[in-house]
């Protein structure tokens, strides 16, 4: 494995030059022509600067990267067939746990409407001996009653488990003409090509064109 001395590079002369040439950048006050002159000379020399930093870390950083996509490979290439694994399990435990809340929800409706005939039973019964016993108004009151149905809830029978099985919700574009405005991001990438092009005379409705030092 390659360490990380293994890799920087020797940079005391480019250090030397970059803080050099940082102070000499923060010092310098343009107050005519041979300031601005210097100050284009001083930039020059800081781009050539950069140039050789780049050059200096550009064989450190292959290496690098070479190092780090040959470790990222050997990992994906273990990791696969057990994340593989975990995800089809995951798959078919939350088909159970679907099938198992179908199910209980299909028992929990069926004890309700038997709880609803029940107590629909008995208060029409109530209602009858009421009538029988001559109060027409008892039995009226009792039919008119809400009934009093006890809830049901039944309790889910799946074993709980450590590991969490989660709906990913996620979507697909059907129609992007009624997608709402709000939802619609701009192509900055495209509008950035045209500024570039054509810079002030640039014309796209909502965008406004300004320039900054680069």
């Amino acid at each position: 494995m390659i360490g990380t001395g293994e890799l920087i590079p020797q940079t005391e002369i480019v250090d030397s030059r970059a803080l050099s040439v940082h102070e000499s950048a923060k010092a310098l006050l343009i107050a005519s022509n041979d300031d601005y002159v210097a100050a284009d000379r001083l930039c020059v020399s800081l781009r050539e600067i950069e140039t050789d930093i780049i050059e200096t870390f550009k064989d450190a950083k292959q290496k690098a990267f070479e190092a780090h996509r040959a470790v990222t490979a050997a990992e994906k290439k273990h990791l696969e067939p057990v994340q593989d694994a975990r995800k089809l399990l995951k798959i078919k435990m939350g088909s159970w746990q679907e099938k198992q809340e179908t199910e209980r929800r299909r028992k929990e409706a069926e004890l309700r409407e038997e709880e609803r005939r029940r107590a629909e039973e008995e208060a029409l019964a109530k209602a009858v001996k009421a009538e029988e016993s001559g109060n027409a108004e008892e039995a009226d009151a009792i039919i008119a009653e809400p009934l009093n149905v006890a809830p049901v809830i039944v309790r889910k029978e799946t074993p709980k488990a450590d590991t969490a099985i989660r709906k990913a919700w996620k979507f697909r574009v059907k129609d992007i003409n009624i997608v709402p405005r709000k939802y619609l991001a701009v192509d900055e990438k495209s509008v950035g090509q045209v500024v570039r092009a054509l810079k002030d005379k640039s014309d796209i409705p909502g965008i406004e064109v300004y320039w900054d030092y680069a």
